[in-house]
């Protein structure tokens, strides 16, 4: 790799630090602002990792193999935990968010169909991190081939297929909700509060889809090209940081001070749907009264 693109990548990387590390300021301060629950806890260990496994990537592009003692194979190796943790935390608050509606007796199948694919995911990746070549290229630097035979690529097209299943599971139920509001209702607040919430998922999630397929045809656009495996590597780092914005969803209305509390996000969402379901229920089974008396009057 030229020093100019090894610059140029950097640079790009740099960025993504900065805004990693914003995210995860902004994770520890929901935290700590709220009451503590699970997801956030998950949250901040997601934000955290993900920024460290940031800051490992753009050390290992961007300093050369003597500020790892030319051991680059085990640097690389060891990196890549962060990498496994911060996706087990983000992928297991995107499972538990987007099933909040799914009925209670669906929820333990979408739970195990994820934690599979997740098992999937990790072993690909696994795989390629442990075979990995890491070499000292002739510029001095550390050269290492994180997609080995495409193992990453076949780890991130299986987190494909999950998000693009979790986001069905979330949006499916949501519009029927919406649906339901409108029809009976005419909209109102909660129609309102919906459609925000569906929009923020929808958005962040294919987002984060799209992180995870464009670096994939990386191997076909600059094929031969010298620069390949850095470019790799700058993508992991985007598709990273997508996926930790997508995880870090907020649910409810964002004030001009961005006060929203994520810890009372998926209470909010059942809140506001079992409203939904509890009105159009009573409203379908009311009678008038006057008719009661019309018919005792017969009578």
């Amino acid at each position: 790799m030229t020093f100019q693109v090894r610059d140029q990548i950097f640079t790009v990387c740099g960025v993504c630090l900065g805004l990693s590390g914003e995210n995860a300021i902004t994770s520890i301060q929901r935290w700590m602002s709220s009451t503590s629950s699970l997801t956030n806890r998950l949250q901040v260990l997601a934000s955290l990792s993900q920024f460290a496994n940031t800051c490992f990537l753009t050390c290992y592009i961007g300093l050369p193999a003597r500020a790892f003692g030319y051991k680059c194979y085990a640097w690389s190796l060891g990196g890549c935990v962060f990498y496994f943790i911060f996706q087990l935390a983000s992928s297991a608050i995107m499972i538990s968010r987007a099933s909040i509606l799914i009925r209670r007796k669906w929820r333990p199948l979408i739970y195990a169909t994820g934690l599979a694919l997740l098992l999937a995911v990790f072993s690909s990746t696994l795989a390629g991190a442990i075979m990995q070549p890491a070499t000292v290229d002739p510029s001095g630097y550390c050269q290492t081939d994180f997609n080995w035979n495409n193992t990453n690529n076949i780890g991130k097209t299986i987190l494909i297929v999950l998000y693009a299943g979790l986001l069905m599971c979330f949006m499916v139920p949501l519009g029927q909700q919406i649906h339901a509001s409108y029809a009976h209702f005419g909209g109102g607040d909660v129609t309102d509060t919906l459609l925000q919430i569906g929009g923020s998922f929808s958005a962040r999630v294919c987002l984060a889809i799209v992180a995870f397929i464009v670096p994939q045809f990386f191997s076909f656009i600059f094929g031969g090209d010298p620069n390949l495996i850095g470019l790799q590597g700058m993508g992991f780092i985007i598709q990273n940081y997508f996926a930790v914005v997508a995880s870090a969803l907020a649910m409810e209305k964002q004030s001009g001070s961005e006060s929203s509390i994520a810890n009372a996000q998926e209470k909010m969402v059942t809140r506001q749907a079992g409203s939904i379901r509890r009105s159009v229920k009573s409203s379908s089974a009311q009678v008038p009264e006057a008719s009661f008396k019309e018919r005792d009057g017969v009578v």
